[in-house]
């Protein structure tokens, strides 16, 4: 593997980190909250990150009211407790 490839494989791993973390993040939120997801979030924590930034998601800055709009705009299956 030469370096090139070498880099980009880090950062597609690093990419998919970040996008795990903030996709637990968002579980998280709405666990927090008393709901379950029944329905990929990769979507909606894209959508949210294209808004608010990656930052946001390890600042804590999205909420829940954040949360709300972008999961029915990506078609987000949750339910309650």
């Amino acid at each position: 593997m030469n370096a090139t490839q070498s880099l980009t494989a880090t950062i597609a791993r690093l990419e998919t980190e970040r996008l795990r973390a903030a996709e637990a993040y968002v579980a998280g939120v709405l666990d927090y909250c008393g709901f379950y997801v029944h329905s990929p979030l990769t979507a909606a924590v894209q959508r949210l990150a294209d808004e608010y930034g990656w930052d946001a998601f390890e600042d804590e800055r999205i909420g829940e009211a954040d949360i709300w709009p972008a999961l029915d705009a990506c078609g987000v299956e949750t339910s309650a407790r």
